[in-house]
């Protein structure tokens, strides 16, 4: 009987123990499956949106690009790029559909190069034929001076001037960018060449020969099927596709980081399925083993303990801590070990921070001028409406400052868009120099319109702010030759101070259309300037302010 019971126990043992390590086994291939595949799937989405947010960076850079080593750049790391992504896409299994959208985004942004490419070569030729254009003018001078005082005709100032104004003419063409005025540019030089060449035609002499045809060949390099107005008008036509085709790639590559996002999002959800079914059957192993326990020896309850500590509990706390991670909230995990578990644990961390991350600077992007750094319009409106708050509850008198450069609009048509963004770029500087406590708030407003908050600054801190500024701009000196009041850049500002008490109802587009206000009387009064205007009940402000 005891040897029966000794043998029925042994075969007991036996039957939990293999039943126990199939159990593992299994349970060994399904951590395996999570940490060889999807944990690395997971990493390559993220890698994949990453990739795909410095490919619009690139575009972009590739759209602009104005000489054949910035377009050789951009090309070497698209090609960087698109390669990478490819071999994300090819390293683990994923929606076929991507790959077959990185072939279309690599024959558009190879048919984009070809279009930039032809763009600057019609760039440099436009030069080229400038220069040949200006030579022919200053060689048909120095030839019209030199026939006057051999011949002593001394009045060929009318034909000078008519010559000077195809000079002119042909100089509007370059800065034109419609293509109507171009043609009626270019057939206004076609009567005036017509008119200069009426007035050697008759007149004998070696000269007069060779102004005609000096003239015959500044006629064929404005007018001729190659000449600088047709050579513009294809510039202007080949500008607008490629603007088109980078608008088209740039929605392209929207469409496929969104389906790289979802292809994230199945990959996250099939980790947290796998995760959970690990758990469930983590569970099942319990339970077997634990009934097994109470008919077997103590070394089932070991057995049965061991994996209850050392591995149920961890796996229950990673899944507590992704279930939390999945709901927003913070989880903090700490797992001890060397196994796949903590290996999880770890690879979750790191994605989560990773993610967290990239949140962020997608949010300080978002709020941040491109082209200045400092915050943009949609950081302005939230900062004063919690500055709206802030003042109010501790009724302290708000400034709110707009200020606008002074004839802007004529410093980009004289001296071109990015001598203006560079412009602006400074200003961006000289504004955040004038900032002296860490609640002052400078931001780009819109185009050449920039905006100042001050809490708690009263009318003399705010006058004393605007005239830094004023000074401070003028004093970097910027040239701007073709400004009517200086020739540097200059600014206006529209000041405005209200006095907050607690129950003050203004909002903040009435402040901003005071300050607006403020502005136009600082430009009708004659621009570099400033105007203040002060609001609110400033006695009762003071009083409630005191308590």
């Amino acid at each position: 009987m005891l040897v029966l019971t000794l043998i029925s126990v042994f075969i007991l043992f036996i039957l939990v123990t293999s039943v126990a390590y199939f159990r593992l086994v299994d349970f060994q291939h399904i951590l395996s499956h999570v940490t060889e595949e999807s944990i690395p799937k997971l990493a390559v989405s993220g890698q994949v949106y990453s990739e795909v947010n410095n490919l619009t960076f690139m575009t972009e850079n590739l759209t602009r690009a104005n000489n054949e080593a910035a377009l050789r750049i951009s090309n070497q790391e698209i090609q960087r790029l698109i390669s990478h992504l490819r071999t994300l896409a090819s390293t683990y299994e994923t929606d076929p559909y991507l790959l077959r959208q990185l072939d279309a985004l690599e024959l558009e942004l190879s048919e984009l190069s070809e279009l930039v490419a032809l763009r600057i070569s019609y760039e440099t030729q436009l030069s080229n034929q400038y220069e040949a254009m200006y030579a022919l003018y200053e060689e048909l001078l120095s030839i019209a001076a030199r026939h006057a005082i051999e011949t002593g005709q001394e009045d060929i100032f009318g034909w000078q001037l008519t010559l000077a104004t195809v000079a002119s003419d042909a100089g509007k063409i370059r800065i034109q960018n419609r293509i109507g005025p171009i043609r009626a540019l270019s057939r206004e030089i076609d009567t005036n060449i017509n008119a200069l060449k009426a007035v050697w035609r008759d007149k004998s002499g070696t000269m007069g020969i060779q102004i005609t045809t000096l003239l015959s060949a500044l006629d064929d390099t404005l007018n001729g099927d190659e000449g600088i107005a047709n050579t513009r008008i294809l510039q202007l036509q080949l500008r607008g596709r490629t603007l088109g085709r980078g608008n088209f790639l740039r929605n392209l590559i929207l469409d496929y980081a969104q389906n790289a996002e979802l292809e994230a999002g199945r990959v996250n959800r099939q980790v947290v399925i796998e995760t959970q079914k690990t758990s469930q059957k983590v569970k099942q192993q319990i339970r077997i083993i634990g009934i097994a326990a109470l008919i077997t020896t103590i070394i089932i309850v070991s057995i049965s303990y061991l994996l209850k500590v050392r591995v149920v509990n961890r796996l229950a706390n990673l899944n507590r801590h992704v279930r939390a991670l999945l709901q927003g909230r913070d989880s903090h995990l700490s797992l001890t070990g060397n196994d796949e578990i903590t290996d999880i644990a770890d690879t979750l961390d790191v994605f989560v921070s990773t993610v967290a991350e990239q949140n962020k600077m997608l949010l300080t992007m978002s709020m941040s001028d491109g082209l200045t750094g400092i915050p943009n319009r949609r950081a302005f409106d939230e900062r004063i409406a919690m500055e709206l708050a802030t003042c109010k509850r501790h009724a302290w008198p708000l400034t709110v400052i707009l200020l606008d450069v002074d004839y802007f609009k004529l410093y980009n048509d004289n001296y071109g868009h990015l001598e203006g963004d560079s412009c602006l770029v400074k200003l961006a500087h000289v504004l955040e120099k004038q900032k002296i406590r860490s609640t002052d708030f400078v931001c780009r407003y819109g185009g050449e319109e920039f905006a100042v908050l001050l809490p708690d600054t009263d009318p003399e801190g705010a006058e004393h702010f605007a005239k830094r500024i004023k000074d401070g701009v003028f004093s970097v000196e910027i040239p701007h030759e073709h400004s009517p009041i200086s020739n540097r850049i200059s600014v206006s500002l529209g000041v405005v101070v209200h006095y907050f008490t607690h129950e003050d109802t203004i909002s903040a587009q009435t402040l901003l259309k005071i300050a607006d206000d403020a502005l136009y009387k600082a430009k009708q009064n004659g621009r570099n300037q400033y105007t203040l205007d002060v609001s609110g009940d400033i006695m009762l402000a003071k009083q409630q302010s005191a308590n």
